[in-house]
């Protein structure tokens, strides 16, 4: 195993490891895709009346939630792990998947097999990719909105990453 996936954080989450790797999301698509993948799996979509369930409450609640677990954890590992921590950010990752392989690769110190390395772009899509759909609505709230940017400005800013948005 070359690296373990988790969505925890905190001491106990970070004493097994010694480096990690931070795969970092912008929070408004990430929680999106949450709310996606909880309502319609790992390849479904919400519908539209999801978000609206208890009169709107439901979604507001859980964008409220999903954006405090994604603050804290980002700034959870990159401010007190005490390993090393690679940054990735998610579009850096989907805009140049070789160049961001290699450089993971690096910091793991594990050379590049060039055949498992091409094996790897080739199939870069997954088994658990959800293809794209346009909402006819947004379902973002101005508040949400403002909420969204203004922590995504400070958890970016926190991190070296100023073209937040």
């Amino acid at each position: 195993v070359l690296v373990v996936k988790t969505h925890e954080w905190g001491p106990h989450a970070w004493a097994p490891y010694t480096k990690a790797i931070l795969l970092i999301r912008d929070p408004e698509r990430a929680i999106l895709a949450e709310f996606n993948r909880q309502s319609g799996g790992h390849v479904g979509f919400a519908s539209p009346d999801r978000y609206r369930r208890t009169k709107g409450r439901y979604w507001t609640q859980f964008v409220k939630n999903k954006l405090w677990a994604w603050e804290q954890t980002n700034l959870s590992w990159a401010k007190n792990f005490t390993g090393e921590v690679k940054l990735v950010f998610y579009d850096d990752l989907v805009e140049n998947v070789e160049g961001t392989l290699r450089s993971i690769l690096r910091f793991l110190n594990y050379s590049t097999d060039e055949e498992l390395l091409a094996c790897a772009l080739m199939r870069k899509e997954g088994i658990y990719r959800r293809k794209k759909r346009i909402l006819q609505f947004d379902p973002y709230s101005p508040a949400m909105h403002a909420a969204i940017d203004e922590k995504r400005a400070e958890v970016y800013a926190a991190l070296g990453r100023y073209d937040a948005h």
